[in-house]
C-alpha cells in the first residue's frame, strides 16, 4: 500500500497494475517512464516473480533512447546474474547487439558464442546462427569479401522452416550478387590506395572517384600554382617561387589525401545503400516471435 493524500485512504497498486503501467509506456515509446514504473515494480515487489522481465524492460529502455553503454551494463549483469531463463538468453542477445552498435564485434561475437552454449533450444541455436550473420554485416562501416563470407556462412546453418520465415533465403541470394555480379556491391568498392597513387597526377585520383567537377578544380588549381612557381623561379624570383613551392605542396598533399578520403565515403555509402536493401527483404535484425523481444535494428552508423 501506498499513502494517500489526507483524508483518504490508503492507494493499493498490484505487481500486475505496475508492471503494465511499465507496459504502456514502453509501448508508447515513453521510455523514461517505463524505466520509472518497473524501477517502481523493483522497489515495491523485489522477489515477485516478474523482477527479471521488469530489469530486462529497464535496459531495454535504456537502448531504445540511445544510451547503448547503460544498456549494455545492465544486459551483462542480467546475464550474468540469470539461471538459464529465457531473459538471461534474451540479456545476452541484447548485450552482443550493444556491442554491435558500439562497434566491438568480437566482443558481441563472443557473447553469441556463450549464449549458445547455455542451451540446447533449436530456436535458440537458430536465432545465434541469425544474429551472428547481422554481426557480421552490422558491424563494419565498410563490408569485405571477409564480413559478406562470414555472415553468409551463419545463415546458411539456419534450418530451410526457419530460414522462410526470415527470408534467409533471399538475403543469401543478395550476398552472392554483392559478391560475384558485375555490378554487385564488392565490384563498386574503391581502393583507397590506387586513388591515392593516381592522385600523384593532380586531379587524376578524384576522376577515378568519379567526382569529375573536383577532378577538374584539382588539376587546373594545382597545375596553375605549379607553372606559376616554376615561373618565378625562372625569372629569378626565387623566394616568390618558394612561397608558391610551399603553398603548392601543401594543396598537392590535399589533393591526394582528399582522393582517398573520397574513396572512403564512396565505399561507405555504397554499403550504406546496400544495407538497407538488405534490411528492407529481411525479417530485420531480431526474429519476429522469438524470446520476449520485440524488432530491434541498427539504422544509425557505427
Amino acid at each position: 500500500m501506498i499513502p494517500a493524500v489526507a483524508g483518504e485512504g490508503p492507494l493499493t497498486i498490484s505487481a500486475d497494475q505496475q508492471i503494465g503501467l511499465g507496459d504502456h509506456f514502453f509501448k508508447s515509446g515513453e521510455y523514461d517512464r517505463a524505466v520509472t514504473a518497473y524501477e517502481t515494480f523493483l522497489y515495491f515487489f523485489p522477489d515477485h516473480e516478474q523482477t527479471e522481465y521488469s530489469r530486462l524492460q529497464i535496459a531495454r529502455a535504456f537502448l531504445k533512447t540511445g544510451k547503448t553503454e547503460a544498456a549494455l551494463e545492465r544486459f551483462e549483469k542480467i546475464y550474468s546474474e540469470g539461471s538459464g531463463t529465457q531473459f538471461q538468453v534474451e540479456a545476452g542477445f541484447m548485450a552482443a547487439r550493444c556491442y554491435t552498435a558500439l562497434g566491438m564485434k568480437d566482443r558481441a561475437l563472443s557473447m553469441l558464442s556463450l549464449v549458445g552454449e547455455t542451451t540446447e533450444d533449436p530456436a535458440v541455436r537458430e536465432r545465434i546462427f541469425y544474429e551472428t550473420g547481422w554481426t557480421w554485416l552490422e558491424a563494419f562501416p565498410v563490408l569485405t569479401e571477409t564480413e559478406i563470407a562470414a555472415a553468409a556462412a551463419n545463415f546458411e546453418q539456419i534450418p530451410v522452416t526457419a530460414g522462410k520465415r526470415l527470408h534467409v533465403q533471399a538475403v543469401l541470394d543478395a550476398l552472392e550478387q554483392a559478391r560475384h555480379d558485375d555490378d554487385g556491391l564488392l565490384a563498386s568498392m574503391k581502393s583507397p590506395g590506387l586513388a591515392g597513387t593516381l592522385a600523384v597526377m593532380p586531379g587524376a585520383g578524384y576522376l577515378y572517384c568519379g567526382r569529375y567537377h573536383d577532378a577538374l578544380i584539382s588539376f587546373l588549381f594545382n597545375g596553375a600554382m605549379m607553372l606559376a612557381a616554376w615561373e618565378a623561379f625562372d625569372e629569378g624570383h626565387e623566394a616568390l617561387g618558394a612561397v608558391l613551392s610551399v603553398v603548392e605542396l601543401g594543396f598537392y598533399g590535399g589533393s591526394i589525401y582528399g582522393s582517398m578520403s573520397a574513396v572512403h565515403k564512396h565505399n561507405h555509402r555504397r554499403t550504406s545503400i546496400f544495407m538497407e536493401g538488405l534490411r528492407s527483404i529481411s525479417a530485420g535484425f531480431v526474429p519476429a516471435g522469438e524470446g520476449v523481444e520485440v524488432r530491434v535494428s541498427f539504422q544509425q552508423p557505427f
